[in-house]
């Protein structure tokens, strides 16, 4: 059955009634007859004799005419109307419609208007086409996927929220946007998945749509059977060989047991074998593509409502061919000695076809330091570093400016990076006499370094940080701080020790547990030790080396104190002639001051999850940046979680400090501008099988329906076609 999704009927009649009256007034109307001079009148008097005769006819041609103005009228009526399926408007279609506002939807190609605004436009079009029961829900797609509304028919709210969609400088999360469009709809007749995109999605986005099919099991390969052949190295006096028969193998060989397999054979009275009987084919019945067949000789061809039709999915592109020139890569760190250098790596690409001319600028702390000229050829990278740059500050920026050619997006000419000034810690060596330690902690220039003597430390009272005591500890065993002991006596230290002639000698190193960071880049399995002291390990010591199963190199950390041993004297072992002992010394330093948190980075990619650590005692944080600001956002363990998704500096404040984080772009598929084309692979699904391929079409209740989605358009067409019909007869003649 056919409704109207238009006009009312009421209406329609109204309309209908008065077009009518004034096309029949309009025939009823006498033709004027032109006057025209004759020179003989009585000749054209029996012309007109014969048109009265024929005036009855002359009438029929006219009524013809009316008849096809008429159906003309009715035709364009009903077009108003806008016929739609019964079927199609009760049910009514599930739509997600899936708006893209990544960093790429900011360009703006030749036009001054944006592509997300030319996006909006199509997407307020397919708003409008909502009728009856249709229901659409909007999604926005850029870093993060979020619902705007729920499935809904009102057409103002959703307008209403597509207009406060305002694009972000993060990547578009394809995969996940198309996971919740089809958990969304799940339990939904008629669904249909609508991206409006520039489709810059990268390769990886090409084939989604498509379910990877399960890994089964390999067959069993078949081998093949060796053939017997003579050997060429068989002695003639051997009788097998004198025969031409291959040797038999000297080596006895594997006892195979004989497996007999008992044939049961079901016999009738005369003793004769049953014959199986052939089963007949059942005829398939054709379904539309997507459907389960399900036959049942009672109800006939029925469909399975869990093997409904995948939803449909549309991509719509939006954007013209653009040229843009970015920075995809940014690496700063800061060095050892002297502090205020740092290592610079920048890399830009050139995705346009012409060749780009520019500049490309360093700030720190809102100060120029570097400039640097750039010339980039189309379709090419172009990399710059530096080694050693000197500038007092934290906040570092880099700035592309392009004076020859084209860039059209701004999220990637700017690059951020935060070098922050790290406090060397406070290190007390504890110590008679040991030149290997006083050597590394004075050419280590991040450290503070003091010593005193194993009777001086009671009276020290200076603020420290880490504590290293060699062959002495304090008279207490200590509970909260930052220690490292070398061949530590049996009391005085939170580990349980064991000497005299419990401890080991000539211990090798056998275990080394790698995950500890201490013993990152170090290699201690050729360390020779002549002797080290016995650990009993307690509930929460690590084993970070160990020598069959005895450990040489013990931890142990929580929040109030961290505490590393080594079991072995430096005077009594190689270790500190390697390479190995000032890394592994400052590793160990790293730990008591970090713990298992790694190191933070210098900048961070917008769209991702930041992981930030603070001290235990943080609570809460306040965090302001480039359009975003929380008042307040809890720490859970002195981790506080959240996203950016716009590119700058982000300042963390707690208490009386701050903290900077730096976010920058840095995708190469999102400065690449250029509208991806739309491919086959987005238009097919596979079945739940994966065995069969199904194109999607369209489908109105499970069933292909022959009549198109819109027959007004239809109806139109046949009007213009009947009108140049009669335009047609009535320059013919015929109908006049």
């Amino acid at each position: 059955m056919i409704s109207l999704a238009g006009l009312s009927a009421s209406t329609l009649l109204y309309i209908g009634i008065a077009g009518s009256a004034i096309i029949s007034v309009l025939y009823l109307l006498r033709l004027r007859k032109r006057r025209v001079v004759v020179p003989f009148l009585p000749l054209w008097q029996r012309v007109v004799k014969r048109k009265q005769y024929q005036s009855l006819f002359q009438r029929f041609k006219r009524l013809i005419s009316w008849l096809l103005q008429i159906l003309f009228w009715l035709i364009l009526l009903l077009a108003l109307g806008d016929p739609k399926l019964r079927a199609e408007l009760m049910s009514g279609r599930n739509v997600v419609l899936v708006i893209d506002t990544s960093a790429s939807m900011s360009t703006r190609d030749n036009h001054k208007r944006t592509r997300l605004h030319h996006a909006k436009k199509k997407a307020k079009a397919l708003i409008k086409e909502l009728i009856g029961f249709d229901k659409m829900m909007l999604i926005s797609m850029d870093g993060e996927v979020l619902p705007m509304t729920p499935f809904t028919g009102d057409q103002k709210l959703l307008e209403k929220k597509l207009d406060g969609l305002k694009t972000s400088d993060t990547a578009a999360k394809l995969r996940q946007a198309l996971l919740l469009a089809k958990d969304a709809l799940q339990d939904r007749k008629r669904g249909e998945i609508i991206v409006i995109s520039d489709a810059s999605f990268g390769g990886r986005s090409q084939s989604l749509l498509v379910p990877e099919k399960k890994k089964g099991k390999k067959p069993p390969e078949r081998v093949k059977p060796i053939e017997n052949k003579p050997d060429p190295r068989a002695k003639a006096s051997d009788p097998d060989t004198k025969r031409g028969k291959t040797p038999k193998a000297r080596t006895k060989p594997k006892k195979r047991r004989r497996v007999r397999r008992k044939r049961k054979r079901k016999r009738t009275r005369r003793g004769r074998r049953k014959k199986k009987k052939k089963k007949k084919k059942r005829k398939e019945i054709k379904l539309p593509p997507g459907l389960k067949k399900v036959f049942d000789w009672k109800k006939f061809a029925t469909v399975s409502e869990a093997h409904r039709p995948l939803p449909k999915f549309q991509l719509i592109r939006v954007g013209e061919r653009a040229d843009n020139v970015g920075i995809v890569a940014l690496s700063a760190r800061r060095l050892p000695d002297p502090p205020l250098h740092f290592a610079v790596y920048i890399e830009l690409h050139n995705f346009s076809q012409f060749r780009s001319v520019g500049y490309l600028e360093l700030y720190m702390d809102g100060l120029i330091i570097e400039t640097i000229k750039v010339d980039i050829q189309p379709g090419k990278r172009w990399r710059w570093s530096s080694p050693k740059l000197s500038a007092s500050g934290e906040r570092l920026e880099a700035r592309l400016r392009i004076e020859t050619g084209r860039d059209l997006l701004e999220a990637d000419n700017r690059a951020f990076a935060v070098l922050p000034k790290a406090k060397p810690p406070r290190v007390l060596l504890v110590s008679n006499e040991n030149l290997y330690l006083h050597a590394v902690l004075l050419s280590d220039p991040q450290v503070i370094y003091s010593h005193v003597t194993c009777d001086g430390f009671d009276s020290y009272n200076k603020p420290t940080d880490i504590y290293i005591f060699n062959a002495c500890a304090p008279k207490t065993p200590p509970t909260k701080g930052r220690y490292i002991f070398f061949d530590p006596p049996e009391e005085g230290t939170p580990f349980r020790v064991q000497r005299g002639k419990k401890m080991l000698k000539n211990p090798l190193i056998t275990e080394v547990k790698k995950s500890h960071p201490s013993m990152q880049f170090l290699v201690l399995r050729d360390i020779n030790i002549s002797t080290s002291v016995r650990f009993r390990r307690a509930p929460g010591d690590i084993t970070v080396a160990g020598s069959f199963g005895n450990p040489v190199i013990i931890a142990r950390g929580d929040k109030k104190m961290r505490s590393l041993a080594v079991g072995f004297s430096l005077r009594r072992s190689d270790f500190p002639l390697r390479v190995a002992f000032p890394l592994f010394l400052r590793n160990c330093m790293q730990w008591l001051i970090r713990g298992e948190r790694p190191a933070p980075p210098t900048t961070r990619s917008t769209g991702t999850l930041w992981k930030v650590y603070l001290p235990d005692h943080v609570k809460s944080i306040s965090i302001k940046g480039p359009n975003t600001s929380f008042p307040s956002l809890p720490v859970n363990d002195g981790l506080a979680i959240f996203s950016g998704k716009h590119i700058g500096f982000y300042q963390l404040s707690y208490g009386d400090k701050s903290l900077w984080l730096g976010a920058n772009l840095a995708n190469p598929n999102e400065s690449r501008v250029l509208p991806g084309q739309v491919q086959k692979q987005y238009l097919v699904a596979v079945d739940k099988d994966g065995k069969k391929k199904i194109v999607r079409e369209w489908t109105v209740l499970g069933w292909k329906l022959p009549i198109p989605k819109h027959i007004w358009l239809v109806l139109l067409g046949f009007a213009v076609a009947w009108l140049m019909f009669e335009w047609y007869t009535y320059n013919r003649r015929i109908t006049v």
